[in-house]
Protein backbone atom coordinates (compact mmCIF):
# COMPACT_ATOMS: atom_id res chain seq x y z
CA UNK A 1 0.00 0.00 0.00
CA UNK A 2 2.85 2.34 0.88
CA UNK A 3 6.57 1.93 0.34
CA UNK A 4 8.26 -0.10 3.06
CA UNK A 5 11.08 1.66 4.90
CA UNK A 6 12.69 1.47 8.30
CA UNK A 7 11.23 4.80 9.20
CA UNK A 8 8.96 4.67 12.21
CA UNK A 9 7.14 7.66 10.77
CA UNK A 10 6.23 5.89 7.55
CA UNK A 11 5.38 2.68 9.38
CA UNK A 12 3.01 4.58 11.67
CA UNK A 13 1.36 6.31 8.70
CA UNK A 14 0.95 2.99 6.92
CA UNK A 15 -0.68 1.41 9.96
CA UNK A 16 -3.04 4.35 10.29
CA UNK A 17 -4.15 4.09 6.65
CA UNK A 18 -4.68 0.34 6.94
CA UNK A 19 -6.62 0.76 10.17
CA UNK A 20 -8.88 3.42 8.66
CA UNK A 21 -9.58 1.41 5.54
CA UNK A 22 -10.19 -1.83 7.42
CA UNK A 23 -12.52 -0.15 9.89
CA UNK A 24 -14.43 1.32 6.94
CA UNK A 25 -14.57 -1.85 4.86
CA UNK A 26 -14.61 -4.66 7.38
CA UNK A 27 -16.55 -3.13 10.27
CA UNK A 28 -20.02 -3.53 8.76
CA UNK A 29 -19.18 -7.01 7.48
CA UNK A 30 -18.46 -8.12 11.02
CA UNK A 31 -21.60 -6.66 12.55
CA UNK A 32 -24.40 -6.55 10.00
CA UNK A 33 -24.72 -10.17 8.90
CA UNK A 34 -27.57 -12.06 10.59
CA UNK A 35 -26.84 -15.16 12.61
CA UNK A 36 -27.54 -18.54 11.07
CA UNK A 37 -31.27 -19.09 10.77
CA UNK A 38 -32.08 -15.45 11.53
CA UNK A 39 -33.98 -13.43 8.92
CA UNK A 40 -33.74 -9.64 8.90
CA UNK A 41 -35.14 -6.92 6.66
CA UNK A 42 -32.32 -4.52 5.88
CA UNK A 43 -32.48 -0.95 4.63
CA UNK A 44 -29.69 0.42 2.46
CA UNK A 45 -28.45 3.81 1.34
CA UNK A 46 -25.75 4.30 -1.31
CA UNK A 47 -23.42 7.30 -1.62
CA UNK A 48 -21.32 7.93 -4.73
CA UNK A 49 -18.40 10.35 -4.61
CA UNK A 50 -16.87 11.29 -7.96
CA UNK A 51 -13.25 12.44 -7.75
CA UNK A 52 -12.53 14.78 -10.67
CA UNK A 53 -8.99 15.63 -11.79
CA UNK A 54 -6.08 14.20 -13.74
CA UNK A 55 -4.95 12.05 -10.80
CA UNK A 56 -8.26 10.20 -10.80
CA UNK A 57 -8.68 9.42 -14.50
CA UNK A 58 -9.18 5.78 -15.41
CA UNK A 59 -10.70 4.99 -12.04
CA UNK A 60 -7.42 5.62 -10.18
CA UNK A 61 -7.75 6.48 -6.49
CA UNK A 62 -4.42 7.36 -4.80
CA UNK A 63 -3.86 5.53 -1.52
CA UNK A 64 -3.80 8.75 0.50
CA UNK A 65 -7.29 9.62 -0.74
CA UNK A 66 -8.69 6.53 1.00
CA UNK A 67 -8.52 8.57 4.22
CA UNK A 68 -11.34 10.70 2.77
CA UNK A 69 -13.81 7.82 2.99
CA UNK A 70 -14.00 7.44 6.79
CA UNK A 71 -13.92 11.25 7.01
CA UNK A 72 -16.96 11.45 4.70
CA UNK A 73 -18.78 8.87 6.83
CA UNK A 74 -17.96 10.82 10.03
CA UNK A 75 -19.17 14.05 8.45
CA UNK A 76 -22.50 12.59 7.33
CA UNK A 77 -23.00 11.01 10.76
CA UNK A 78 -22.21 14.33 12.48
CA UNK A 79 -24.96 16.02 10.43
CA UNK A 80 -27.28 13.07 11.08
CA UNK A 81 -26.84 13.62 14.82
CA UNK A 82 -27.96 17.23 14.39
CA UNK A 83 -30.98 16.02 12.43
CA UNK A 84 -31.92 13.44 15.08
CA UNK A 85 -31.66 15.97 17.92
CA UNK A 86 -33.92 18.40 16.07
CA UNK A 87 -36.48 15.64 15.55
CA UNK A 88 -36.30 14.80 19.26
CA UNK A 89 -36.10 18.19 21.02
CA UNK A 90 -36.42 16.63 24.46
CA UNK A 91 -33.22 14.62 24.04
CA UNK A 92 -29.77 16.10 24.58
CA UNK A 93 -27.91 13.06 23.29
CA UNK A 94 -28.38 10.58 20.47
CA UNK A 95 -29.33 7.00 21.44
CA UNK A 96 -26.63 4.58 22.52
CA UNK A 97 -25.25 2.75 19.50
CA UNK A 98 -26.00 5.59 17.06
CA UNK A 99 -22.45 5.78 15.67
CA UNK A 100 -22.00 2.02 15.39
CA UNK A 101 -25.26 1.72 13.51
CA UNK A 102 -24.02 4.06 10.77
CA UNK A 103 -21.00 2.23 9.36
CA UNK A 104 -20.41 2.19 5.60
CA UNK A 105 -19.17 -0.46 3.15
CA UNK A 106 -16.91 0.37 0.22
CA UNK A 107 -18.63 -1.52 -2.60
CA UNK A 108 -16.64 -0.50 -5.68
CA UNK A 109 -14.56 2.17 -7.42
CA UNK A 110 -16.17 2.88 -10.79
CA UNK A 111 -14.23 3.70 -13.97
CA UNK A 112 -13.87 7.14 -15.50
CA UNK A 113 -12.97 9.67 -12.84
CA UNK A 114 -12.67 7.57 -9.70
CA UNK A 115 -16.09 7.05 -8.08
CA UNK A 116 -16.00 5.29 -4.70
CA UNK A 117 -19.37 3.66 -4.06
CA UNK A 118 -20.26 3.55 -0.37
CA UNK A 119 -23.25 1.81 1.17
CA UNK A 120 -24.92 1.96 4.55
CA UNK A 121 -26.87 -1.15 5.44
CA UNK A 122 -29.19 -0.87 8.42
CA UNK A 123 -30.47 -4.13 9.87
CA UNK A 124 -33.89 -4.53 11.42
CA UNK A 125 -32.13 -5.12 14.72
CA UNK A 126 -30.40 -1.73 14.49
CA UNK A 127 -33.61 0.03 13.47
CA UNK A 128 -35.35 -1.24 16.58
CA UNK A 129 -32.72 -0.23 19.12
CA UNK A 130 -34.14 1.83 22.01
CA UNK A 131 -34.66 5.45 21.00
CA UNK A 132 -34.38 4.94 17.23
CA UNK A 133 -38.10 4.71 16.40
CA UNK A 134 -37.25 3.02 13.10
CA UNK A 135 -36.14 6.35 11.60
CA UNK A 136 -32.42 5.69 11.22
CA UNK A 137 -32.39 5.80 7.41
CA UNK A 138 -34.49 9.00 7.36
CA UNK A 139 -32.09 10.64 9.79
CA UNK A 140 -29.11 9.54 7.69
CA UNK A 141 -30.73 10.90 4.51
CA UNK A 142 -31.51 14.20 6.19
CA UNK A 143 -27.96 14.47 7.55
CA UNK A 144 -26.53 13.96 4.06
CA UNK A 145 -28.94 16.52 2.57
CA UNK A 146 -27.94 19.06 5.21
CA UNK A 147 -24.26 18.52 4.46
CA UNK A 148 -24.46 18.85 0.66
CA UNK A 149 -26.79 21.86 0.99
CA UNK A 150 -24.17 23.58 3.13
CA UNK A 151 -21.48 22.78 0.54
CA UNK A 152 -23.69 24.21 -2.23
CA UNK A 153 -24.04 27.46 -0.24
CA UNK A 154 -20.34 27.62 0.66
CA UNK A 155 -19.80 30.95 -1.11
CA UNK A 156 -22.46 32.70 0.97
CA UNK A 157 -21.17 34.92 3.76
CA UNK A 158 -20.48 33.16 7.08
CA UNK A 159 -22.49 30.05 6.13
CA UNK A 160 -19.83 27.86 7.75
CA UNK A 161 -20.50 29.35 11.19
CA UNK A 162 -23.29 26.80 11.57
CA UNK A 163 -20.75 23.96 11.68
CA UNK A 164 -20.31 22.14 14.98
CA UNK A 165 -16.87 21.21 16.31
CA UNK A 166 -17.50 17.57 15.34
CA UNK A 167 -18.44 18.59 11.80
CA UNK A 168 -15.37 20.84 11.47
CA UNK A 169 -13.11 18.02 12.65
CA UNK A 170 -14.45 15.70 9.95
CA UNK A 171 -14.38 18.38 7.24
CA UNK A 172 -10.74 19.11 8.05
CA UNK A 173 -10.00 15.53 6.99
CA UNK A 174 -12.34 15.25 4.00
CA UNK A 175 -10.65 16.61 0.88
CA UNK A 176 -7.52 17.82 2.68
CA UNK A 177 -5.40 16.46 -0.19
CA UNK A 178 -7.36 18.14 -3.00
CA UNK A 179 -5.18 20.05 -5.47
CA UNK A 180 -6.04 22.93 -7.78
CA UNK A 181 -8.57 21.89 -10.45
CA UNK A 182 -9.62 18.85 -8.38
CA UNK A 183 -12.97 18.36 -6.70
CA UNK A 184 -15.26 15.80 -5.08
CA UNK A 185 -18.69 15.64 -6.71
CA UNK A 186 -21.63 14.26 -4.74
CA UNK A 187 -23.32 12.23 -7.44
CA UNK A 188 -27.10 12.64 -7.43
CA UNK A 189 -27.04 15.83 -5.34
CA UNK A 190 -27.78 18.95 -7.41
CA UNK A 191 -28.10 22.64 -6.58
CA UNK A 192 -31.24 24.65 -7.54
CA UNK A 193 -29.74 25.30 -11.00
CA UNK A 194 -29.37 21.58 -11.63
CA UNK A 195 -25.58 21.51 -11.27
CA UNK A 196 -23.97 18.68 -9.34
CA UNK A 197 -22.82 19.82 -5.90
CA UNK A 198 -19.07 19.55 -5.35
CA UNK A 199 -16.39 20.23 -2.76
CA UNK A 200 -13.10 21.74 -3.90
CA UNK A 201 -10.18 23.45 -2.14
CA UNK A 202 -11.78 26.91 -2.16
CA UNK A 203 -15.19 25.81 -0.85
CA UNK A 204 -13.63 23.63 1.81
CA UNK A 205 -11.35 26.44 3.01
CA UNK A 206 -14.23 28.93 3.05
CA UNK A 207 -16.52 26.69 5.11
CA UNK A 208 -13.89 25.88 7.73
CA UNK A 209 -12.53 29.41 8.10
CA UNK A 210 -16.07 30.77 8.47
CA UNK A 211 -16.23 28.80 11.71
CA UNK A 212 -12.66 29.02 13.02
CA UNK A 213 -9.36 30.82 12.46
CA UNK A 214 -7.50 27.91 10.88
CA UNK A 215 -7.96 25.07 8.42
CA UNK A 216 -5.98 21.95 7.48
CA UNK A 217 -4.46 20.79 4.18
CA UNK A 218 -2.24 18.01 2.90
CA UNK A 219 1.27 19.30 2.05
CA UNK A 220 3.78 17.28 0.02
CA UNK A 221 7.16 18.41 -1.15
CA UNK A 222 10.91 18.59 -0.76
CA UNK A 223 12.91 20.34 1.95
CA UNK A 224 16.27 20.39 3.72
CA UNK A 225 16.92 18.92 7.15
CA UNK A 226 18.47 21.73 9.20
CA UNK A 227 18.07 20.58 12.81
CA UNK A 228 17.66 17.46 14.94
CA UNK A 229 16.47 17.48 18.54
CA UNK A 230 17.14 14.36 20.62
CA UNK A 231 14.01 15.16 22.64
CA UNK A 232 11.91 14.20 19.63
CA UNK A 233 11.72 16.71 16.78
CA UNK A 234 13.36 17.73 13.51
CA UNK A 235 13.29 21.01 11.63
CA UNK A 236 13.13 21.14 7.85
CA UNK A 237 13.43 24.19 5.60
CA UNK A 238 10.82 24.52 2.87
CA UNK A 239 10.38 27.05 0.09
CA UNK A 240 6.62 27.44 0.68
CA UNK A 241 6.43 27.85 4.49
CA UNK A 242 10.00 28.41 5.68
CA UNK A 243 11.27 26.38 8.63
CA UNK A 244 8.90 23.71 9.96
CA UNK A 245 9.46 21.89 13.26
CA UNK A 246 7.98 18.39 13.29
CA UNK A 247 7.45 16.34 16.43
CA UNK A 248 8.57 12.71 16.07
CA UNK A 249 9.35 9.66 18.13
CA UNK A 250 12.77 10.01 19.77
CA UNK A 251 13.93 6.70 18.36
CA UNK A 252 12.90 7.75 14.84
CA UNK A 253 14.93 10.96 15.17
CA UNK A 254 17.98 8.97 16.25
CA UNK A 255 17.70 6.18 13.69
CA UNK A 256 16.49 8.06 10.63
CA UNK A 257 17.73 11.64 10.87
CA UNK A 258 20.84 11.72 13.11
CA UNK A 259 23.90 12.60 11.01
CA UNK A 260 21.85 13.74 8.01
CA UNK A 261 21.85 17.51 8.50
CA UNK A 262 21.68 19.50 5.24
CA UNK A 263 20.37 16.43 3.43
CA UNK A 264 17.25 16.68 1.31
CA UNK A 265 14.05 15.20 2.72
CA UNK A 266 10.79 14.31 1.06
CA UNK A 267 7.64 14.83 3.11
CA UNK A 268 3.89 14.33 3.17
CA UNK A 269 2.20 16.20 6.02
CA UNK A 270 -1.16 17.38 7.30
CA UNK A 271 -0.63 21.03 8.25
CA UNK A 272 -2.72 23.78 9.78
CA UNK A 273 -2.88 27.19 8.10
CA UNK A 274 -4.37 30.50 9.21
CA UNK A 275 -6.73 32.80 7.29
CA UNK A 276 -3.76 34.25 5.40
CA UNK A 277 -2.46 30.77 4.52
CA UNK A 278 0.42 31.09 6.96
CA UNK A 279 1.71 27.99 8.74
CA UNK A 280 0.35 27.44 12.24
CA UNK A 281 1.25 23.83 13.04
CA UNK A 282 2.08 20.37 11.71
CA UNK A 283 -0.89 18.17 12.59
CA UNK A 284 0.12 14.75 11.27
CA UNK A 285 3.07 13.12 9.53
CA UNK A 286 2.29 10.65 6.75
CA UNK A 287 5.79 10.46 5.31
CA UNK A 288 9.13 12.06 6.17
CA UNK A 289 12.15 10.47 4.55
CA UNK A 290 15.76 11.45 4.07
CA UNK A 291 16.50 11.11 0.37
CA UNK A 292 19.11 8.48 -0.45
CA UNK A 293 22.62 9.90 -0.52
CA UNK A 294 23.21 8.96 -4.17
CA UNK A 295 19.87 10.47 -5.18
CA UNK A 296 20.67 13.58 -3.16
CA UNK A 297 24.02 13.89 -4.93
CA UNK A 298 22.36 13.47 -8.33
CA UNK A 299 19.76 16.07 -7.34
CA UNK A 300 22.56 18.50 -6.43
CA UNK A 301 24.19 17.89 -9.83
CA UNK A 302 20.92 18.72 -11.59
CA UNK A 303 20.41 21.87 -9.55
CA UNK A 304 23.97 23.04 -10.19
CA UNK A 305 23.59 22.31 -13.90
CA UNK A 306 20.49 24.50 -14.11
CA UNK A 307 22.10 27.34 -12.16
CA UNK A 308 25.24 27.18 -14.31
CA UNK A 309 23.22 27.41 -17.51
CA UNK A 310 21.47 30.51 -16.17
CA UNK A 311 24.75 32.09 -15.02
CA UNK A 312 26.42 31.67 -18.42
CA UNK A 313 23.93 34.02 -20.03
CA UNK A 314 24.77 34.75 -23.65
CA UNK A 315 27.89 32.54 -23.49
CA UNK A 316 25.87 29.35 -23.14
CA UNK A 317 26.60 26.71 -25.77
CA UNK A 318 29.16 29.01 -27.35
CA UNK A 319 26.48 31.55 -28.14
CA UNK A 320 24.76 29.17 -30.54
CA UNK A 321 21.46 29.29 -28.62
CA UNK A 322 19.70 32.14 -26.79
CA UNK A 323 20.39 32.49 -23.04
CA UNK A 324 18.10 30.40 -20.86
CA UNK A 325 15.53 32.42 -18.94
CA UNK A 326 14.93 32.61 -15.19
CA UNK A 327 11.36 31.42 -15.74
CA UNK A 328 12.52 28.25 -17.48
CA UNK A 329 15.12 27.51 -14.79
CA UNK A 330 12.59 28.15 -12.02
CA UNK A 331 10.11 25.77 -13.66
CA UNK A 332 12.81 23.08 -13.97
CA UNK A 333 13.77 23.51 -10.30
CA UNK A 334 10.11 23.16 -9.35
CA UNK A 335 9.98 19.89 -11.28
CA UNK A 336 13.03 18.61 -9.40
CA UNK A 337 11.36 19.41 -6.09
CA UNK A 338 8.29 17.45 -7.04
CA UNK A 339 10.07 14.45 -8.63
CA UNK A 340 13.59 14.22 -7.14
CA UNK A 341 14.07 10.45 -6.88
CA UNK A 342 14.93 9.94 -10.57
CA UNK A 343 17.48 12.76 -10.70
CA UNK A 344 20.33 10.44 -11.67
CA UNK A 345 18.52 9.83 -14.99
CA UNK A 346 17.77 13.46 -15.85
CA UNK A 347 19.80 15.26 -18.54
CA UNK A 348 19.26 19.02 -18.86
CA UNK A 349 20.26 21.10 -21.90
CA UNK A 350 19.63 24.66 -23.11
CA UNK A 351 16.79 24.75 -25.63
CA UNK A 352 15.36 27.15 -28.16
CA UNK A 353 14.02 30.59 -27.24
CA UNK A 354 15.46 30.51 -23.71
CA UNK A 355 13.88 27.19 -22.75
CA UNK A 356 15.32 24.27 -20.76
CA UNK A 357 15.27 20.87 -22.45
CA UNK A 358 15.18 17.64 -20.39
CA UNK A 359 15.84 14.18 -21.75
CA UNK A 360 14.82 11.20 -19.66
CA UNK A 361 14.76 7.54 -20.64
CA UNK A 362 12.79 4.70 -19.05
CA UNK A 363 12.55 1.07 -20.08
CA UNK A 364 9.68 1.87 -22.43
CA UNK A 365 9.98 5.61 -23.23
CA UNK A 366 12.45 8.19 -24.41
CA UNK A 367 10.81 11.23 -22.82
CA UNK A 368 11.46 14.87 -23.62
CA UNK A 369 10.30 17.76 -21.47
CA UNK A 370 10.56 21.45 -22.37
CA UNK A 371 10.40 24.11 -19.64
CA UNK A 372 9.39 27.45 -21.16
CA UNK A 373 10.30 30.97 -20.07
CA UNK A 374 6.68 31.57 -19.02
CA UNK A 375 6.73 28.64 -16.59
CA UNK A 376 4.82 26.34 -18.91
CA UNK A 377 5.88 22.80 -19.63
CA UNK A 378 5.59 20.46 -22.61
CA UNK A 379 6.08 16.68 -22.67
CA UNK A 380 6.30 14.17 -25.54
CA UNK A 381 7.77 10.72 -25.95
CA UNK A 382 9.20 8.17 -28.35
CA UNK A 383 8.24 4.57 -27.58
CA UNK A 384 11.11 2.13 -27.05
CA UNK A 385 8.78 -0.86 -27.13
CA UNK A 386 5.53 -1.83 -28.82
CA UNK A 387 3.57 1.27 -27.80
CA UNK A 388 2.89 4.20 -30.12
CA UNK A 389 4.78 7.44 -29.71
CA UNK A 390 2.78 10.19 -28.03
CA UNK A 391 2.58 13.73 -29.37
CA UNK A 392 3.37 16.88 -27.44
CA UNK A 393 1.09 17.71 -24.47
CA UNK A 394 1.33 21.24 -23.08
CA UNK A 395 0.61 22.47 -19.54
CA UNK A 396 0.58 25.99 -18.14
CA UNK A 397 2.77 25.05 -15.16
CA UNK A 398 4.26 22.15 -13.18
CA UNK A 399 0.74 21.21 -12.18
CA UNK A 400 -0.69 18.05 -10.69
CA UNK A 401 -2.09 17.28 -14.13
CA UNK A 402 1.39 17.40 -15.65
CA UNK A 403 2.87 15.29 -12.84
CA UNK A 404 0.09 12.73 -13.27
CA UNK A 405 0.95 12.48 -16.98
CA UNK A 406 4.66 12.17 -16.18
CA UNK A 407 4.03 9.50 -13.52
CA UNK A 408 1.84 7.51 -15.89
CA UNK A 409 4.56 7.46 -18.56
CA UNK A 410 7.25 6.49 -16.05
CA UNK A 411 5.07 3.70 -14.62
CA UNK A 412 4.34 2.30 -18.08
Amino acid sequence: MLNFTKSAVKLYARKMIIACVLSLILGPCLSNHPREGEVMTDETREFNLRYVGARFEGGRLPVEVLLDLPAFRDLVVAFAKTSWKQKHPGRERVPKGFDKSLTFDLLDIADGSAIPKLEWRGTEQQQNLPGFDGDLKDVLDDGYRRFVALVADAEKENVGKALSSEQIYALNRLGSGLKNAERIEFVGANDPDGNVIYLDFARRRKLITDARETYQVRFEGLGTLIKNDANGSVTIRTFEYGDMTIELDRQAVKEEFDGNLEFDVQFDLQIELDHNDGLKDVIEVYDLTVIDEKVSEALAVCRNRLDEMLAKGADIAGGEVPPVTEGAVSSAHNFLKRRPTLSNSYKFFPGEAGTIFLEFETETWDLSIIFSSSGGVEIYGIALGDQDDFDSIEFDEISDEFLAEFDQRVAN
